[in-house]
């Protein structure tokens, strides 16, 4: 990390977490423990177009980070540990403010191992960027997700089906959303610990086009004009490193 220059030093309208880094956006992330769940995150944040934030300045959007995996996946195999780090890694990000984790009921990789705040509570994952790293456990260093960032679950086989599941799914990301506009933008320093903003570069997330337009804020793409703009959006100025 680079020494601090002495004198005045720039800063940014950022949200701060609580482990001290500094988010640029503030995201509500729908995981998905399995592929089976991807079709019901979409419908569920298919309900939260700009219109609907519109009662919730400080959220930026909502993000169904969907994928191809989970089903039938050992969690100690190769696979399955790179599908949790990458998971945790989304939770924990400093752009996401509140994470739903959605699952199907029967997948080896349960949700509570995404919804565990402690990372030693989830046997596998990654340490947080620019956070105190939790000690070994499971085999691996693992994400801990921000005291701070508001985690909810549901699983469609105990929620009674897919329609009852997006049902309770937008009362969720609703209360969510009610949950973090307290943590509205302030003035933080360049010189943090780490702060996350947007950058050109590839997300390694499939998903509907809308996946695709809105993940880049929180996995490092550049978005587009179809992610919702709100007027209470952080602007940056100055330069930092992690």
């Amino acid at each position: 990390m680079l020494p601090v220059p002495d004198g005045p030093r720039p800063t940014f309208r950022g949200y701060r977490r609580s482990d001290g880094r500094v988010g640029t956006r503030n995201y509500l992330a729908i995981l998905t423990s399995v592929n089976c769940s991807a079709s019901t995150a979409r419908m569920i944040a298919d309900a939260f177009p700009a219109s609907a934030l519109a009662a919730f300045p400080h959220v930026d959007g909502v993000l169904p980070l969907t994928h191809q995996s989970g089903c039938g996946m050992v969690p100690e195999s190769e696979g399955g540990r790179l599908l949790l780090r990458t998971l945790r890694g989304y939770a924990a990000h400093p752009n996401v403010g509140a994470v739903l984790v959605l699952g199907l009921g029967c997948e080896m990789l349960q949700p509570e191992q995404l919804s565990a705040r402690d990372g030693a509570g989830a046997f596998l994952g990654m340490p947080s960027v620019g956070a105190p790293a939790p000690e070994p456990a499971g085999g691996g260093l693992l994400a801990t997700i921000p005291d701070g960032t508001v985690v909810r679950s549901l699983t469609i086989q105990d929620t009674g089906g897919v329609r009852a599941t997006v049902r309770a799914g937008v009362e969720a990301v609703r209360r969510c959303c009610r949950s973090s506009t307290g943590a509205g933008a302030r003035r933080s320093t360049s010189g943090s610990s780490c702060w996350a903003s947007t950058a050109a570069g590839p997300t390694g997330t499939r998903g509907s086009p809308r996946t695709r337009r809105s993940a880049g804020p929180a996995t490092g793409s550049s978005p587009t004009a179809g992610r919702r703009r709100s007027p209470r959006r952080p602007r940056c100025s100055g330069r930092s490193t992690c």
